[in-house]
Formats: structure tokens, sequence, C-alpha cells
């Protein structure tokens, strides 16, 4: 039988949801994600791995479409060989062989496709909102109970060449979260525990990983296994206090009752968070924990930073998200007190919850995506340039006038 091997690279497709089915693929190593686009939302079906067939359907239907698209999810080699011939092949075969596998082809399209219903009439988010508190801190619990000391790993392996020297070789620098917290956990073992005792499913939490991996909280160690595949060996995790943190937070503020405005991320918002503690940082809180700085430096620090005249309605906007800060005069000048233990938890936590959201409305994780307000343009601070489109945008105005993009302020 005339044949063709293949190999893709991770993220290429072999088909669309939709097209005519031309070939039959069997997967020889790697994995295919199957999927479908709703929405501009991509939802994931199922997986295909060594030895599965992918277009078998259009062997015994000549009308047959593919039901969903197939992604490749590492590299992927595949033996891939026309319909025609296989339907020519079948359509000789004795009719009682006929009769029967035909059959098993109508049962394996209707099994298909109640997993596709059953799939997009559920919650298809990667990470629903109440998964949030489980994927989370199954991470960062196990990561403290299992973990390794990292500082004590990384001596190790410095003095030995192997698979973790070279996966790191080309390493962007130390995370800012690096600390004696920082852990070495086996990828094996987070999913023993997730499935043993989270009843969690590994692809999420590798999701949750990657979005760490983003972040700087973490980085994935992967080795080739014996099809030449990457395959995750091991996660280096920053700060496991504080991803188990996000837990905690999220499941109080989710079942507390109200609306939970807290837990809705506003981009100005935490932009201005973030402004306020990393120019508090190095004062010393008062006996109460309130920390203060002169508010006319913070105005010119928030302006240089985001291209943002701090006013009064900003400081209404952070109490409505949850977070007080409040102006008072002292000897002539003007100061602003808050908790900087609180604003910065909470912006950690938004940092995390920004990128969960984005997961959930794209369907994967875009490393390259930053969720910053944009700078002012040069010279005038009340205007900055459209991420889609680059025409100018006054400063707060929802939309770009030129395109129609929504401005990530107004998100």
């Amino acid at each position: 039988m005339p044949d063709s091997d293949i190999t893709f690279k991770r993220g290429e497709s072999l088909f669309a949801e939709g097209d005519a089915i031309d070939h039959v693929y069997m997967v020889k190593s790697g994995r295919v994600k199957l999927v479908v686009e709703r929405g501009g939302k991509r939802i994931e079906l199922f997986d295909a791995n060594k030895g599965q067939l992918l277009g078998d359907e259009g062997i015994l239907n000549e009308s047959a479409r593919h039901f969903a698209s197939a992604v490749c999810e590492s590299q992927v080699k595949v033996i891939k060989v026309p319909v025609s011939l296989l339907r020519s092949q079948a359509e000789k075969s004795p009719p009682g062989l006929m009769v029967f596998l035909k059959g098993m082809s109508d049962d394996l399209k209707i099994l298909r496709h109640k997993v596709k219903s059953q799939v997009l009439e559920g919650d298809t988010n990667p990470i629903p909102d109440k998964m949030i508190p489980r994927v989370f801190g199954c991470i960062g619990i196990v990561a403290q109970h299992s973990g390794q000391d990292y500082a004590a790993y990384k001596e190790k392996n410095e003095k030995a060449s192997t698979p973790f020297q070279k996966a790191n070789e080309n390493a962007e620098a130390s995370s800012p979260y690096e600390s004696d917290e920082s852990v070495v956990l086996q990828w094996v073992s987070l999913k023993l525990y997730a499935a043993r005792f989270f009843l969690e499913s590994h692809r999420r939490i590798e999701m949750a990983l990657d979005i760490l991996q983003k972040l700087q909280l973490a980085h994935l160690v992967y080795e080739k296994d014996e099809h030449d595949q990457d395959i995750l060996k091991e996660i280096i995790l920053h700060q496991p206090r504080r991803v188990e943190g996000l837990a905690e937070f999220y499941q109080y503020h989710l079942y507390k009752g109200g609306s939970p405005e807290i837990l809705r991320v506003d981009n100005m918002a935490w932009n201005l968070g973030k402004c306020l503690v990393k120019f508090s940082e190095g004062v010393e809180p008062d006996f109460r924990g309130s920390t203060q700085v002169d508010f006319n430096g913070l105005c010119e620090f928030i302006k240089e930073e985001i291209g943002v005249d701090f006013k009064g309605d900003h400081i209404s906007l952070l109490e409505r998200k949850g977070l007080f800060a409040r102006r008072q005069n002292k000897d002539d000048n003007v100061f602003i007190s808050f908790d900087r233990d609180e604003f910065d938890s909470v912006c950690f936590n938004w940092g995390l919850l920004r990128e969960i959201t984005a997961l959930n409305e794209t369907g994967v994780v875009n490393p390259e995506m930053d969720y910053g307000l944009p700078k002012a343009k040069e010279g005038n601070a009340d205007e900055v340039p459209c991420p889609e489109c680059d025409n100018t945008v006054k400063m707060g105005a929802k939309f770009c006038s030129e395109c129609g993009h929504k401005m990530e302020w107004a998100a």
C-alpha cells in the first residue's frame, strides 16, 4: 500500500474542521489535539496518540468532512494515506464484512459527535471560574509538600552535564521571584497528586503552568523521549505560597456572597495599584501597617510610568475594586497612605487572573501578549498609540476611532 511518512512541527495543523476528507492519518509518534473554534476561542475535545487514526470516517462515507481541527501538540510523525485508495479496497470486501465495517464506522461517528456536543454544551473555558482555586491550590500545595529545594538542586546540577544544564543554557535571566521558597517539582509527581487528591486533569494543570512560566513564576524543564519528542520533566516553581494564595484569595471572594468586584480585573486599577507598590518600595510602614508616600511625587511617577494623571476618581476606582488609599494633608504637604502588602498581594493575584481570563477567551497562553497599559506618545501625555493600527488615541477613550480596537483600560 503506498503511503507517505510526514513529520509535522508543534503547532502545525493536519486539517481544519469542515475540510473534505482526502487522506487518512495514522499517528506514529507525538500527540495531536482535536479542537474546534467557537467565538474566536479554541475548544479542546480530546487527544489522538500513537496508533490512532484520523479521517477514517471518510473511508465509507464519500461526503464526510472533518468534524474538528487537528493541531500538533508536539512534533508529530504520521502515515498519510489517500482515502480513495482505502475506500476502493473496502468496496472489494465481502458484503457481510462491509455491513460490519459500516456499523462500526457509524457507531464511531455517533460517539465522536456526542463527545463534541457534551464539550460544547458544558463550560468550555480551559480553567473555569470554580476550578481556579483547585488548579492553583493543587500546584501550590503539592510544591510546598513535595518540592525539592531549588538552591541544592541547582548546585548539584551545575556540577554535572545533565539535561537540566542543556535546558537552561539558553534560558532567560533568573526570575525576579526566585527566593528561598523556590522548589523543583517532578511533573510525574504533580500529575499523580492532581489526579488522585484533587481529581484534576493534567492538561488543565499544564495550562496553569504555562501561565506561571509566562509570568516568570515557573520554569518548565523538558527532555527528549525515545521518539525525540519534548516531554515535560520538571517544574522550577518560585513563590509557591503566593500561588497557593491565589487559590485562597479567589475562593474566599467567590463564595463570600454579593458581587465579587475584586475578582473582575480592571486594567486601570491593576496598573495604578502596581505603580503604588513600585513607588513605595523601601518605605517603612507605620505602627498600623500603613505606608505613606508623597502624593505629588506619586502623581509624577504614575504619569511617567503609564501616562495617566492620577486624580481622585482613580482613588475611587481603587476603592470600588477593594483597595483603599487615603489622601491627607500634613505640614503643608499632601500624602497618600495605604496598606502596601495588601496592594502587592491583590495586584499579584490580578496579574494571574488577567492571564487566566485571556486563556479562557482565546484557548491558548500567548507569551508575547503584554496586558500593561500603553505608554503615552512622546510630547503628549494625553495620547497613546493603538496597539492594533498605531493610530493616535486619546487617553481614556474606550475604542480606537480608526479600527475600533478596545483599549486595555476599557477591558
